[in-house]
């Protein structure tokens, strides 16, 4: 029977995966060309909001509107009759097809363009949405991070919210700077905060976020999502404001999603954090047009 997490060594890169939790597929102890570059990325929500709230206490047969929702992949895979429930709907893993069998954590190697990939995915069923959430890896050390949902609760618009962990060593954990790279500047960002990526925008550039250790100077560099209207890829909204949370490395912190849906992201300490461990949340934004039908 196939387990929840595992190791894999694929050219430059060696590292553990699993999906623990409520965090989704998550990527734990990585390490590239023999150097630790990851302590745990992963994906603990996505945060869903339609342009109508459920009413359930002024309509409680129909409630007028969906959600909102905290979507979470889990390791739960499909037991029989899972899929008839007319109420909630499914909320298991499917499996998918790879490399010539069924599996629940996909492994498999692309080629797109020139380079050379390595894709871990999970497929989740959660209620009216089917999720994928997948890691790619090349041989440059780029990582891309995805999620792919597609579903309508109610026929109704509405967004859809990843909201990443990133946990990164970069050699040690304990000596992290970040800054904001702009077209023209490299702004220092010495305190926990909240971060807009609008705000830095130059000469329609969008900013690149890098962390840095200020000892070896290994770097994670972070590009932001290019917006596009046509494809759904948005800002920040009123329900979910924020592109980048960052915060100092706290034991207390490192665990399941701890909000209700209504709430966002928030923490009650912000400290001055130059030269700490540090970890940046990155919140995506997406935006599906009911009329675009489910399938889209």
């Amino acid at each position: 029977m196939e387990t929840s997490n595992g190791h894999l060594k694929w050219r430059d890169w060696f590292f553990d995966y699993g999906v623990f939790g409520s965090e989704g597929l998550c990527i734990v102890d990585g390490y590239f060309k023999g150097r630790r570059m990851v302590n745990k990325l992963s994906l603990p929500v996505v945060r869903v909001k339609y342009v109508q709230d459920e009413d359930l206490e002024h309509n409680p047969l129909f409630g007028n509107g969906c959600g909102p929702y905290n979507d979470q992949i889990t390791w739960d895979p499909v037991n029989f009759g899972e899929n008839l429930n007319p109420i909630s709907g499914p909320h298991h893993l499917v499996p998918i097809k790879c490399a010539g069998a069924d599996r629940y954590i996909c492994r498999e190697e692309l080629t797109i363009g020139a380079d050379i990939w390595l894709r871990l995915s999970v497929y989740a069923r959660i209620g009216a949405y089917h999720v994928q959430q997948s890691w790619m890896f090349n041989e440059s050390g780029e990582i891309r991070p995805r999620i792919f949902s597609k579903g309508l609760s109610c026929d109704l618009d509405h967004w859809h919210h990843p909201y990443w962990r990133f946990d990164f060593d970069l050699d040690s954990p304990d000596n992290h700077r970040f800054n904001v790279l702009t077209s023209t500047a490299l702004v220092p960002i010495a305190n926990e905060d909240r971060l807009i990526t609008s705000t830095f925008t130059t000469e329609g550039q969008t900013p690149t976020y890098v962390l840095q250790n200020l000892g070896s100077q290994s770097v994670a560099l972070i590009d932001p999502a290019i917006l596009s209207d046509e494809d759904g890829i948005v800002g920040p909204t009123e329900f979910s404001s924020l592109d980048i949370y960052l915060r100092k490395f706290r034991p207390e912190e490192d665990r399941a999603w701890p909000h209700p849906p209504d709430q966002d992201i928030s923490f009650g300490i912000h400290e001055p954090c130059d030269a700490s461990n540090l970890v940046v949340w990155y919140i995506g934004h997406l935006f599906h047009r009911a009329s675009e039908g489910k399938d889209h």
